[in-house]
Formats: C-alpha cells, structure tokens, sequence
C-alpha cells in the first residue's frame, strides 16, 4: 500500500512538473510571438488605389485594411466611434455609412475590412482629389492613421454612352495587372485613349487586344460599333506588391467620339486585390508601418 501510494505520489509530481514545465514554455512561445508586432494600436494597410465613377449618381465607396495589434495599453479599433477620411488638401470627407468586417482574430492581433461610403456632394465633377488619412473619433478624442493614398475623380457622364464592360479583373492575389473587355454597343466609331487612373506611386502601361488576343496599337484605338477589344493595363514597379499588398482599382475607360471631344465611361465594377496573407509577412509588414 505503501510503495503503491508512493508510486502515485511521484507520479503527480512528475505531472506538475511536466506541466509547470508546458506552461512555462507556453509563456516564452506567446511572448515571443507578440514580441514579432509593433506597439499595440490601431494600424491601416498603406493603399495606392483607385476610384473613377463618371456621371453623378453614384456615392464613392473606399475600402480599406486595418489591423489591431493587441499589445501593451492599446485602444482596440471597434472602441472608436466614427470614421471619417482626410484629403491631402486638409478637408475632412465625413462618412454617409460605414461597416467593419473582422476577417481575421486571435490573442495577437486582428485585421478588419472597412467599408467608407462617402457622400458624392463632397466632390466635384473633373477634379481629382486625394485621401492619405483616416481620422477615428471617440467621445473626447480622435486618432489620424495613414492610409497611403486613395485617388477619387468624378468625370461628366457622356449621353448616349455607347461602351459597355465585361470580363474586367474582380478579385486578384497580386496587384500586378487588370483585363477589361470594352465593346462598342453603338453603330458610331469611337476612338480609345486608354484608362482613367489617380495612382500617385504606380506607373501604368496599356495594352489593347483584339477578341482573338492579338495585340494591336493602343494609341486612339478605333473601335467601330458592334466591335469588341480588351484592354490590359500592367502596373509597375514590381514592389507595390509588397507596399501595397490591400488596394483596389477601378479605373474609367477615356474615349473620343467622332467630334473629337474627350469623354470617360466608368467600369461598373470594383477589382480588389489581396496579396498578403502570410502570417509571417504580415508581421514583418505591421513592423514597417508601425
């Protein structure tokens, strides 16, 4: 009885230690994990992206990245209140609606997809504005976080627009490149003078290509009516990849009709690009923007 009592004895012995042990490793593992982020806080992914609508009846809608390290003191990201967007000019571009969206939580960090609509009376029609801040407001205090940019340009609406879209880029992992199909509805020639974009850190290069892929010159392209070409923009330099790794893009199609006189036609649709999702490489991202 005896020696069997002792048996047990070192047997939950051992087991404290060994847990003491697990517990203790667990510990030296989470802190090294957390030792991986930046201070704790509130972080937004640096975008160079793109917003063209042409006529006056849609509302822009910006979507954007943010992360929340959980570190220290830090104020989470849903304990603020409101969310408005700043200009590079200073002007404040207050939100008609906003949603949040966790797409990603555990005990070190979390990432949300934020939806901003913003009111379209805020903006004039052919002028090119640029939003590099978000400002988050609480009770008695706010935050300014960098976004990188976001290029919104409002262009006249043709009458009789005869250009419709197909087949555009919806959802990419790597910001390298955008295909649009274009096809004149209409029985008049039109002239194509490639895409309407507000990147202030991309270069842009267009390619056009007829329905059976062969390249063709870009420069005032003519498509006749009934007619159908591709255009395919490649975004350079390659690093954007890696700075801009959540952005979106939706570009303008800029065209002449037969007077000779300029005109946009905005892409019905939004592409989005997410080329981050490595847990190592967000960590190393976080710390270079932290």
């Amino acid at each position: 009885m005896r020696a069997g009592r002792k048996r047990r004895v070192l047997i939950a012995v051992a087991l404290i230690a060994a847990a003491a042990v697990s517990l203790s490793v667990g510990i030296v593992l989470r802190e090294k994990e957390r030792s991986g982020f930046p201070d704790g806080g509130v972080y937004f992914a640096k975008t160079d992206s793109v917003l063209c609508l042409s006529g006056r009846k849609e509302n822009p809608l910006v979507t954007l990245t943010a992360f929340e390290v959980k570190k220290g003191n830090y104020r989470s990201f849903l304990s603020w209140q409101d969310i408005s967007l700043v200009g590079t000019d200073g002007k404040e571009y207050r939100n008609l609606d906003v949603s949040v969206l966790c797409t990603f939580t555990d005990a070190f960090f979390a990432r949300y997809t934020v939806t901003v609509v913003l009111d379209l009376g805020d903006f004039e029609t052919g002028k090119e504005v640029f939003l590099d801040r978000a400002r988050l407001i609480g009770d008695e205090e706010s935050a300014y976080c960098a976004i990188g940019n976001v290029g919104i340009f409002i262009g006249e609406k043709a009458e009789n627009d005869p250009l419709s879209f197909g087949g555009y880029t919806e959802t990419a992992e790597e910001f390298s490149s955008y295909t649009l199909l274009v096809t004149n509805t209409g029985k008049e020639r039109v002239f194509l003078d490639g895409l309407k974009t507000c990147f202030t850190q991309t270069k842009t290069t267009v390619s056009v290509y007829s329905e059976t892929g062969i390249p063709v010159d870009p420069d005032g392209y003519l498509l006749e009516g009934g007619q159908s070409v591709y255009l395919r923009a490649e975004f350079l330099p390659e690093k954007t990849i890696a700075e801009y790794p959540y952005l979106f893009f939706r570009p303008a199609v800029v065209w002449r009709d037969a007077s000779g006189e300029e005109r946009i036609s905005s892409v019905g649709g939004t592409a989005y690009y997410n080329a981050m999702t490595d847990r190592e490489q967000l960590k190393t991202y976080l710390r270079q923007i932290g």
